[in-house]
């Protein structure tokens, strides 16, 4: 029976140093109501440069406990705890949308109150307090708890071997990654309030013979959102929305590993020191696309060999990856365009690849 404790204390530091502007826009819009008043003709002076520096710093005391128990050699059981953490920062690939959503209120704030604008564009004359530049670019750091039981047995000299692992993961301020939308480019970081993950990950490897591996892993995931209230555009407004008992994004509820290796071993002097075959399926899914659950990409699994020659500091190895042509998507998002209009987009994954790799090892 052994004890172990650690307790680290961590300090982050994060500044980001900013310039940019806008250099004025001239517009003319036609008026939608009263149809007899001429096009209003508006004229946006330079004035929205941004310039400035901002900066934030946390200091983390992470503390992890463990106790672990090993009746014989080949078999031992832990339980632990332990506070994790990543930092916050700030979003510079932001920046496009707030220099945009700037102008765009200088432009509306020109345009007189009586006229009504053509559908999709914004309204002019807005009232209310305006968020921070502090509070559009930074993001809080994410802190969580996970508390996991496992264990590792070895079997039949110790050829065969099962490693299990039960965990519960609580996380607060969860960092999520959204697109930037209405024309704007890049992606963010963003806190999506509290989530919780539990599941269990098994792994099963037999040795038959010294030369010859069979390997599985399987994990499951139950990862939600525990409280996430946010804010949505649905055309010109900002509705609010709860995403609380959805499934994260990007997060797969199944994931997959069988395969299998074997290794050749030439007698001394021969041309090939030894060829190494391996064959690997991976799978992963259910994978929700988007916080609302909505998309989704089905359980799909990948199909990989290859075929490795060593001759001593050298190695050639041909190689195939998803050999079957599995077709799936890797990505996908929603970006709304200046009108307010929602438009999907989706990568697929990679189609059937093959290649070579030439490597050369220097022993030291």
């Amino acid at each position: 029976l052994s004890a172990t404790f650690g307790l680290r204390l961590d300090y982050e530091h994060s500044k980001i140093d900013y310039f940019t502007e806008t250099q004025g826009v001239g517009m003319n819009i036609k008026p939608k109501m009263p149809p007899h008043l001429p096009p209003v003709s508006i004229d946006v002076p330079a004035d929205t440069t941004m310039r400035g520096n901002l900066s934030q710093s946390h200091w983390e005391v992470l503390p992890k406990l463990a106790l672990k128990y090993q009746p014989m050699e080949t078999a031992f059981t832990y339980i632990s705890a332990s506070k994790g953490y990543k930092s916050g920062g700030y979003n510079e690939q932001a920046f496009s949308q707030i220099l945009r959503d700037a102008m765009l209120v200088q432009i509306m704030n020109k345009i007189p109150k009586n006229i009504q604008l053509p559908e999709g564009m914004p309204i002019g004359g807005g009232s209310g307090i305006a968020p921070t530049l502090e509070e559009q670019l930074s993001y809080t750091p994410e802190h969580s708890w996970t508390y996991e039981l496992g264990g590792r047995c070895e079997m039949f000299e110790r050829r065969l071997s099962l490693t299990f692992a039960l965990f519960y993961t609580h996380v607060n301020n969860i960092q999520i990654i959204q697109l930037l939308d209405q024309g704007t480019s890049g992606r963010i970081v963003t806190n999506a309030g509290k989530s919780s993950s539990k599941g269990v990950e098994l792994s099963l490897r037999y040795n038959p013979t010294k030369n010859f591996t069979l390997f599985t892993e399987y994990g499951f995931a139950d990862a939600h959102f525990a409280n996430y209230l946010t804010t949505k555009k649905e055309g010109r407004k900002d509705v609010k929305v709860d995403y609380s008992g959805n499934y994260i994004p990007f997060a797969p509820q199944h994931t997959l590993s069988i395969g299998a290796s074997y290794v050749y071993n030439f007698k001394y002097g021969s041309f090939i020191n030894r060829l190494i075959a391996n064959m690997q399926y991976t799978g992963a899914g259910k994978i929700y696309w988007t916080e609302d659950n909505s998309v989704y990409q089905p359980f799909y699994g990948l199909t990989n060999a290859s075929i490795t020659a060593e001759k001593g500091s050298f190695a050639l190895e041909l190689w195939g990856k998803n050999i079957f042509d599995k077709k799936y998507n890797s990505f996908y998002f929603k970006a709304s365009d200046m009108a307010g209009k929602e438009n999907a987009f989706v990568q697929q994954g990679y189609p059937v690849r093959l290649g070579a790799t030439l490597r050369y090892t220097i022993n030291r």
